[in-house]
């Protein structure tokens, strides 16, 4: 049987991620995410069986890896911690090689068996985090610091309590962190610190509803709608009543993991989007705009309009480029170049999404060879175009 052109572009995405993923694990995890991105893509247009399952299947496990360890736990672990996560990533790399030669060969059963060392991999991960569960916790204490107002004389008086709560929350937390878009970083922004203390609350609601009446004053909006997140933090749901409360909108949820549409927009009947609405999207941290962009699309295919992304906190890694090329302005009440300023955070560039080193997934140099066996002049050049 021969090799479709799909599966050719598949097998090579497979094997380029497994190598970068065993040279560099903890350096390079981010692709791993971009690797669920592109066979899902990929997936949606194909005609191929086996791209269409690998599809489905990498994007339910790269997602549930990436939720319960790779974002979460690199924030709640010690060194420990990480190396559990290292090792397992090491681990999927290896086997991503080996199924992508079982995929170009047709070897289904070699593919299946591939597909189970994933499975047990991450859940022989999730065992032994439990029980080493008292040491990571110790590790964390010790490990993880958190951030600091150290130049009070640079906040603007107009946002001097939302620094104040940020230090004595501890929202920010400096380690290395594996982000929800998937890139790294040396800090990571945790809303919901704010959630356990009734103050925090009623501030950060205020703050959000001071920069949504200031739009609505020149852009009037209809609607607001808060992104139910599937990774990483639980974000502006606990704080949704107060902000609708201060800001007289009407409000719904958009649960962006949901794959049917029915559901997916959870309000009262009387407040259900209508085709022409224009709706402001409410969110917590953006990086990488994925959410809101998620959210956007759902809202989208209601006929209503999203003019609008207000957030707490903007990490300046190419999510305004990204969302204002597709109509939508953000409003953020933080950006990074505050908390670098006030000294939160320190100077260094961080991993632009919108670069080639995030675009990019690398070439499998030393596998080229086996690689061009039996494949086109065509096919080998797409093994090193391999961007996402």
């Amino acid at each position: 049987m021969s090799v479709g052109y799909d599966l050719v572009a598949v097998t090579g995405l497979l094997e380029n991620t497994g190598a970068s993923l065993v040279r560099e694990p903890t350096e390079r995890p981010i692709v791993l995410r971009l690797l669920q991105r592109r066979v899902s893509d990929l997936a949606s247009v194909s005609k191929d069986e086996y791209v269409i399952f690998l599809g489905r299947f990498m994007e339910n496990y790269v997602r549930k890896l990436w939720g319960n360890l790779a974002v979460d736990f690199t924030y709640e672990s010690g060194s420990t911690g990480k190396k559990i996560l290292s090792n397992l990533l090491v681990e999927v790399g290896q086997t991503l090689i080996s199924m992508a030669g079982s995929l170009r060969q047709r070897k289904i059963e070699d593919f299946q068996k591939s597909l189970n060392t994933l499975t047990i991999a991450y859940d022989k991960a999730v065992r032994e985090i439990n029980e080493k569960k008292e040491l990571i916790q110790n590790e964390l204490l010790k490990e993880v610091r958190y951030g600091r107002i150290l130049h009070p004389e640079e906040i603007d008086e107009g946002r001097k309590e939302l620094f104040e709560i940020l230090q004595e929350s501890k929202a920010i937390t400096k380690s290395q962190y594996n982000l929800a878009g998937g890139a790294p970083s040396e800090y990571f922004f945790d809303i919901d610190k704010f959630i356990s203390e009734p103050r925090f609350g009623e501030t950060i609601s205020d703050y959000y509803a001071k920069i949504i009446r200031e739009t609505t004053e020149k852009d009037p909006l209809d609607m607001l709608a808060f992104v139910e997140k599937d990774i990483g933090t639980i974000g502006l749901l606990p704080h949704m009543s107060l902000i609708l409360a201060k800001t007289k909108l009407n409000g719904f949820v958009v649960r962006i993991s949901k794959d049917v549409s029915i559901g997916k927009i959870k309000c009262s009947p009387d407040f259900y989007p209508k085709p022409g609405n224009r709706i402001g999207i409410v969110s917590d941290v953006i990086t990488a705009a994925e959410g809101v962009m998620r959210a956007s699309r759902a809202i989208g295919d209601l006929g209503a309009e999203t003019p609008y992304a207000f957030v707490l906190y903007n990490r300046s890694q190419v999510s305004s480029h990204t969302l204002e090329e597709n109509g939508i302005r953000v409003r953020a009440i933080m950006e990074r170049s505050d908390l670098i300023r006030i000294g939160f955070i320190e100077d260094k560039p961080e991993m632009n999404f919108d670069s080639d080193e995030a675009k990019v997934i690398p070439t499998a140099s030393w596998k080229i060879d086996e690689f061009r066996k039996g494949l086109s002049d065509k096919t080998c050049e797409l093994s090193q175009q391999m961007t996402v």
